[in-house]
């Protein structure tokens, strides 16, 4: 049987004086049962123990991955949201730009995405109000991207309906997402002389009634230096006619469009009844 001198001895200095023995400040624990039974043998107490610091806990080497994976995917979502805002801001028109530019409710992407686009276009600050050359030169890029595969077409695909349906949506949506001009969109149909391509053909009704409206009251206003031999000449009052009634048709100005135009002179001029002209 092994015996423990030391702790025999203050085991039975506790039982005569009644008190607990203070072991030593610093040490190690001896090798003995109730230590054996605590699994301390050979630790450290006291001041020591206190100043012996933890090891910071590595993560492993799953857990490592698992972490590269979660920061590469944020990264990629937030990529793929930028992209996206980008790309539903390139499909809005300039108005729609403008509001969400300006929204102080709008979020902060969103304003983000519309200001850049509106930038891009040669609106820069000012809200898209001037579109500058960047802003052409995109709706140049733009409408020769959907042109240029034109060449390619066999007589089907012209007479395919569907398909005509999409080039024309295509190019209506380039002259509203730029706010084209009849002078721009020439500037740029112009290189594709064999497709006879027609602002009024493509452009929303809402841009065209301001270009029929100015075309109708220039044909008008002669009238006001007519002289009694013009007035007695049919042809001469035939010229005028037959461009009115052209750019009804071309325009497809609607009755109501027809009496506000003419409203100044239709006093003047017999009324100027729609159904003489459509």
């Amino acid at each position: 049987m092994e015996f423990n001198i030391g702790a025999m001895k203050a085991e039975a200095m506790r039982k005569a004086f009644g008190i607990d023995i203070e072991k030593g400040r610093t040490g190690v624990y001896e090798d003995n049962a109730e230590n054996r039974r605590l699994n301390r043998v050979g630790q450290s107490y006291g001041k020591k123990a206190e100043e012996k610091q933890p090891t910071a806990k590595q993560p492993k080497k799953g857990e490592e991955e698992v972490k590269v994976k979660e920061t590469v995917k944020t990264e990629q979502e937030k990529k793929t949201s930028a992209a996206t805002m980008d790309s539903a801001a390139q499909g809005a028109s300039d108005e729609a730009l403008k509001r969400a530019s300006q929204d102080p409710k709008a979020p902060a992407d969103v304003k983000a995405a519309a200001k850049k686009e509106l930038e891009n276009r040669g609106g820069g600050k000012e809200g898209g109000e001037k579109k500058g050359n960047s802003g052409i030169n995109s709706a140049s890029k733009e409408l020769s991207k959907i042109l240029d595969p034109l060449d390619d077409w066999e007589d089907d695909d012209w007479n395919d309906a569907d398909k005509n349906a999409e080039l024309f949506s295509q190019i209506r949506s380039v002259i509203s997402k730029y706010d084209m001009s009849e002078d721009e969109f020439r500037a740029i149909a112009k290189k594709y002389p064999g497709l006879d391509l027609v602002y009024t053909d493509y452009a929303p009704h809402d841009k065209v009634v301001p270009i029929a409206k100015e075309k109708i009251r220039t044909e008008l206003k002669k009238f006001d230096d007519f002289s009694d031999d013009d007035w007695n000449d049919p042809n001469k009052q035939d010229v005028i006619t037959d461009k009115l009634t052209f750019y009804i048709r071309h325009y497809n100005i609607s009755e109501d469009e027809w009496k506000e135009i003419v409203k100044p002179y239709a006093e003047g001029l017999s009324g100027l009844p729609y159904s003489d002209f459509k």
